[in-house]
C-alpha cells in the first residue's frame, strides 16, 4: 500500500518490493500522501484484514 502523493517514501521502493515479493501485489492509493485520509484507511484496513486472512491464516 503506497500513496501516489508520499513525499516521504519514495513508490520506487514499493515498486521494488512489489517486484521481489510477488505474492503481496502493490496497491496504489490515489491522492493520498504517507498517512492516509479516513476514507482510504478504512479501505487499508479492509485489505490488510483480508490479507491476514487470505494468506497468513489460510
Amino acid at each position: 500500500m503506497h500513496g501516489d502523493k508520499d513525499s516521504v517514501v519514495p513508490i520506487a521502493y514499493s515498486q521494488k518490493a512489489d517486484k521481489i515479493y510477488r505474492i503481496f501485489g502493490l496497491e496504489l492509493f490515489g491522492g493520498e500522501g504517507h498517512g492516509f485520509f479516513a476514507d482510504a484507511d478504512k479501505q487499508m484496513t479492509q485489505m490488510l484484514v483480508r490479507f491476514i486472512k487470505d494468506i497468513v491464516l489460510y
